[in-house]
């Protein structure tokens, strides 16, 4: 699958590593058992997973509310999202907007 954006090889070890991440948090439960509530699409959460697109932040919270990461998962995820987006989590920039 092509890039749609280009980034640069740091931002896309990111990517790859977050996906490993969320697919070793996902298990045994099918790609659909978690994207269907995340709202997105099962093969949208593949790409995610393969390292192909980064998460919205929406959809990061929502899948971290699906998977439910331990402690150690979550602040590894959050580290390798604000890599990729150049931005805090969700929840911080939810903090400090409020």
């Amino acid at each position: 699958m092509p890039k749609k954006v280009a980034v640069d090889k740091k931002t896309e070890r990111a990517m790859k590593k977050l996906g490993e991440i969320l697919a070793e948090c996902r298990g045994e439960r099918s790609l659909r058992q978690i994207a269907f509530p995340s709202g997105i699409a099962a093969s949208q959460l593949q790409s995610i997973e393969r390292g192909y697109l980064a998460p919205t932040a929406d959809v990061y919270l929502k899948l971290l509310d699906n998977l439910r990461p331990d402690k150690k998962q979550s602040a590894k995820m959050d580290r390798l999202y604000m890599a990729i987006r150049k931005t805090p989590p969700p929840d911080v920039c939810a903090l400090l907007i409020n």
